[in-house]
């Protein structure tokens, strides 16, 4: 059976997840916690050479990653150039809406039954299915984080991403101009 985790850098930036049958998943979790003294998310690590040895070893197993590039704040800056009055929680419900489609469709295609998710994600969520914070979503940190980063010691050869932002930006103001 699958699970999911999902992650985000701080301000949405990108989203990363992690896709695998649960059971190695955790198996993954507790390697991590094992070589980094109890501790297996990223930002929990005390160096940056640390992360990068912790996302390389993610990185490197045959998981499904998918990395969301969403860019929240910059799609909140493009779409107060049109609507300069537009309150910001509402930008993000919009955006959240328009990301859940794709979201969707990843949880379906791979046949995820089980969800895991850092608190920052958690709105885009909620309401629409069942999850866990925490969890898994620890390996989704470092896909995230790789995006952000872009280390160059790390293998991305396995890594899938997805550029959403002018999709997202697109599909808000329109619906924005509908209302108006």
């Amino acid at each position: 059976m699958k699970a999911a985790g999902f992650d985000s850098t701080q301000g949405l930036k990108y989203i990363g997840v992690a896709i695998g049958e649960e059971h190695r998943l955790w198996r993954l979790v507790r390697l991590l916690e094992d070589r980094f003294s109890g501790v297996a998310h990223l930002r929990e690590l005390p160096s940056s050479h640390m992360r990068k040895l912790a996302a390389n070893i993610i990185l490197k197993t045959k998981h499904e990653f998918i990395c969301l590039h969403v860019d929240l704040k910059w799609i909140i800056n493009q779409v107060r150039t049109a609507f300069p009055r537009y309150p910001e929680k509402g930008i993000r419900k919009h955006v959240g809406e328009a990301l859940w489609p794709t979201i969707s469709h990843i949880l379906d295609s791979h046949e995820v039954y089980k969800i895991y998710l850092c608190k920052d994600v958690e709105w885009i969520f909620r309401g629409k299915t069942e999850f866990e914070i925490g969890g898994l979503s620890c390996l989704a940190d470092a896909v995230a984080w790789a995006n952000l980063r872009k280390p160059p010691s790390i293998d991305y050869s396995r890594l899938k991403e997805i550029r959403l932002r002018e999709n997202l930006k697109k599909t808000v103001i329109s619906k924005l101009k509908e209302k108006a």
